[in-house]
Parts: C-alpha cells; sequence; structure tokens
C-alpha cells in the first residue's frame, strides 16, 4: 500500500527491473484454491502427454510397425510450473485488468478484420 506522504505529488513513476532469477514459464491451466486466511492461491500448471518410456515396434518385410498398447488408460500430466499466493484485493484487481485486456484485444481484432 502507498501511503499518502505530507507533500501532494501529481505522478508516480513505476520502474519495472528484473531479477537474476526471473523466468518465463507457458502455462495452459491452473488449479487454486482460497486459503484459511482468505489468500488466494494459484498453480499454474502445463499440461501434456509423456513421452512413452519405451516402444514396442516390428519388422516385417523392412516396415516398421507398433505394437498396440494393452493400456486403455490416458495418462496426461500437469507439471507445475509455479504458485502464485495474493490477497483478495490483488486477485480481483488482476481479474479487472484480465478482462480488459481481453476486451481490447477482441476490440483490435474485430476492427483489423
Amino acid at each position: 500500500m502507498i501511503e499518502a506522504s505530507q507533500e501532494t505529488h501529481t505522478k508516480i513513476r513505476f520502474t519495472y527491473n528484473k531479477s537474476e532469477a526471473y523466468q518465463t514459464h507457458y502455462a495452459n491451466g491452473a488449479y487454486g484454491a482460497v486459503s484459511p486466511h482468505g489468500d488466494f492461491e494459484f498453480n499454474f500448471y502445463y499440461e501434456h502427454k509423456d513421452i512413452p518410456k519405451e516402444e514396442v515396434m516390428t519388422l516385417e518385410n523392412g516396415i516398421l510397425e507398433s505394437e498396440e498398447q494393452t493400456s486403455t488408460d490416458v495418462i496426461i500430466n500437469r507439471d507445475l510450473k509455479v504458485g502464485i499466493i495474493m490477497t483478495t484485493e490483488q486477485a480481483e484487481s488482476l481479474s479487472k485488468w484480465l478482462i480488459e485486456t481481453l476486451d481490447d484485444f477482441r476490440d483490435n481484432l474485430e476492427n483489423d478484420g
């Protein structure tokens, strides 16, 4: 929270600096909940199917063919990338920003197309 000083300012300039540990992650989903203290917790993940640990193929007449898989289970991995915890006020501010940004993006698509 920014506290008001005795002197009135008309402009506040924020600068953004990336730490050495700053990283960018791709996420295609999130899982979260509200903590017992009322904070919002978001765990962003990347959802994908894994590469098989092994594969059995047969060679017949110079042609490789995959053997039938016996398992009918579909396994989807969710690799958790980052967890974010924020207050109710911060979550509300983020949601408003997301909606406004999406609305602007859609308006620009309609105007350009």
